[in-house]
């Protein structure tokens, strides 16, 4: 199940406090992927994730910030492509649209992709199978 990096570290604050065991828990932290159980033998796992290109440079060692707009990039191109035709209205358009995705590109989470908001309810039935230390979220047995 994944955590964010926050909802993480508020629910998991020191990992390898707890038992160790299959991980069933993760979270990703800029390039770093963090796990918790901490693992008690060697896991395979089939990992999938989306990489963008590498970032370009303009031959003074600078970088560029446009990482993960893609599609803004492709808006700006096709603005350009549309000026270059002596379509100015179209051009215009794709100017708005590439604006539209810009702005909604600084609220996607590009970290994040694959977050789904799921019922943890069900760890009241660690404490009932008598493994109890095995989640941070049982705060006593009765």
């Amino acid at each position: 199940m994944y955590y964010s990096p926050r909802q993480f570290d508020l629910q998991l604050p020191k990992p390898d406090w707890y038992s160790t065991g299959r991980p069933s828990i993760y979270t990703k932290y800029s390039k770093t992927l963090e796990v918790w159980r901490v693992p008690d033998d060697s896991y395979t796992y089939k990992l999938r994730y989306k990489k963008y290109p590498t970032a370009f440079t303009d031959g003074s060692g600078s970088t560029s910030d446009f990482e993960g707009l893609d599609d803004v990039l492709i808006c700006l191109a096709t603005r350009w492509a549309f000026i270059s035709l002596g379509e100015s209205e179209k051009a215009k358009e794709w100017l708005y649209i590439a604006a539209r995705e810009a702005k909604n590109a600084k609220g996607l989470d590009l970290y994040n992709p694959d977050f789904e908001v799921s019922d943890t309810s069900d760890v009241s039935s660690l404490a009932a199978s008598g493994e109890y230390w095995k989640s941070p979220w049982v705060k006593g047995v009765r």
